[in-house]
């Protein structure tokens, strides 16, 4: 603005401002719409994974600020951008005037604005971290589950070989009490022919 020679070049320079100030907010809606468009997918991807629906995200609406905006640039065309106010104010003054409450003022906007998306973006955030939380949890006490049930099917194995062991050991005593009392009865075979 301090380098254009007159008014024409004043009034550019104020509309390339607000030119500049709808790309960005059109840059940040589209951004925005995509994180959005992101978020939903992960939300689907995450209930086709874990059967458990979460609500799709709402989008984040840039329209308010886009009206103030619109606002602003026309305050400023009736404040700042009328021909009176361009003949009557000194060029320097003007773009003084024009930063201390306009460009203020459209930063005030774009800090509201990212403000509210970082607010929306946790909103969006909030319930698949939540889920995801959950989900870890369930995963951590299922590990635990099957840790504990094979440490048991390991005492399991243990005993059972000790039971397989003991079982051998009466089958030896078994056979070996058979051994004797065949031992006994032949030997007590003809004793008993005799007292026959």
């Amino acid at each position: 603005m301090l380098h254009s020679s007159f008014s024409a070049g004043l009034r550019g320079a104020m509309s390339e401002f607000f030119q500049d100030l709808r790309a960005k907010f059109g840059r940040a809606g589209r951004e925005t719409t995509e994180i959005a468009k992101m978020m939903e997918a992960m939300y689907q991807r995450f209930a086709d994974e874990q059967g458990t629906r979460i609500g799709a995200p709402q989008p984040f609406a840039m329209l308010r600020y886009a009206k103030e905006l619109e606002r602003l640039e026309e305050r400023c065309d009736r404040q700042y951008n009328s021909m009176f106010s361009l003949l009557t104010t000194e060029k320097k003054a003007l773009t003084q005037k024009f930063f201390e409450t306009v460009a203020v003022q459209a930063r005030r906007v774009f800090e509201s604005a990212n403000r509210d998306v970082e607010q929306w973006l946790r909103a969006v955030m909030a319930p698949l971290e939540t889920r995801v939380r959950e989900h870890k949890i369930q995963l951590k006490r299922r590990l635990e589950s099957v840790k504990r049930i094979h440490e048991a099917s390991d005492t399991l194995e243990e005993r059972i070989d000790e039971l397989k062991q003991a079982e051998a050991s009466q089958v030896n005593q078994l056979a070996q009490l058979d051994a004797l009392k065949r031992a006994i009865d032949e030997t007590l075979a003809p004793a008993q022919g005799l007292a026959a």
